[in-house]
C-alpha cells in the first residue's frame, strides 16, 4: 500500500502512520536495513555506498540515485504521484 498525501494535506499523523507501515513491511519483505544516523552528511555517504538503494519521496532519494547512476551502483527508483 503507498500512501502520500497531497502536498495541501494537513492531514500528517496518518500520513506519517501509513507510510511508516509501509516502509516496515517493505523493510521486511526485503529483508533489509533502514538506517538514519540523524547526520545528513553520513546518512548519504552510507547511502551512496549500499549495496542497493531504493529511492524514497524527496529530493535527497532523488541525489543519491543520480550519485550512484554516476557510479554504476544499482538502484530502485520510484515514482509518486499526487493524487487528485
Amino acid at each position: 500500500m503507498f500512501f502520500f498525501s497531497k502536498t495541501s494535506s494537513t492531514n500528517y499523523d496518518e500520513c506519517i502512520m501509513l507510510s511508516n507501515e509501509y516502509l516496515h513491511n517493505t523493510i521486511q519483505q526485503l529483508n533489509a536495513i533502514y538506517f538514519d544516523y540523524g547526520n545528513a552528511d553520513i546518512d548519504l555517504c552510507l547511502a551512496v555506498k549500499s549495496r542497493l538503494f531504493i529511492q524514497g519521496k524527496g529530493y535527497f532519494s532523488k541525489l543519491i540515485v543520480e550519485i550512484r547512476k554516476q557510479l554504476n551502483l544499482n538502484n530502485i527508483e520510484t515514482t509518486c504521484v499526487d493524487w487528485e
